[in-house]
C-alpha cells in the first residue's frame, strides 16, 4: 500500500520546510523574515534587479514582494531607482545598511563557511 508519509519527495519536502521553519527563528532576533532574507540574498548575489526578476529568484510573488520591497525601503534596506537607459522600469539594490545586515545574515546562514 502507497504510504505518503514514506515517499521522498513527501520526505524532502519536510525537511525543506522545517530547515525553513529553523532559520525563520534565527531571523526574528534581526527583526528579518524568511522572504526579507530571500530578496536581500538575492540582491546580494545578483544587484539592480527588476521586480518580475527579483520575484523570479525568490520564489516570492510579484504582489507580495512588491508590499515587501516596499517595507524594506522604508527600513532602508533597499533601494528603488529607474535606470536612465529604461525608465520605465526600476531598479532594487540593496543600501549599505541592507548589505551590512546581509552579510551578518549570511554567517548565520551559512556558519561552516565562515569557520573557514
Amino acid at each position: 500500500m502507497y504510504r505518503l508519509t514514506d515517499a521522498f519527495p513527501y520526505l524532502i519536502a519536510r525537511v525543506g520546510v522545517r530547515m525553513a521553519e529553523l532559520f525563520a527563528k534565527r531571523l526574528e532576533s534581526f527583526g528579518v523574515t524568511l522572504p526579507m532574507y530571500r530578496v536581500m540574498a538575492a540582491l546580494w548575489q545578483r544587484g539592480g534587479q527588476r521586480l518580475g526578476d527579483l520575484s523570479e529568484m525568490t520564489s516570492v510573488e510579484i504582489s507580495t514582494l512588491s508590499r515587501l520591497v516596499g517595507v524594506m525601503q522604508r527600513r532602508g534596506l533597499l533601494s528603488r531607482r529607474r535606470p536612465d537607459s529604461n525608465a520605465r522600469t526600476v531598479e532594487i539594490n540593496l543600501t549599505k545598511s541592507g548589505c551590512a545586515l546581509v552579510e551578518r545574515l549570511s554567517r548565520t546562514a551559512h556558519p561552516a563557511r565562515t569557520a573557514a
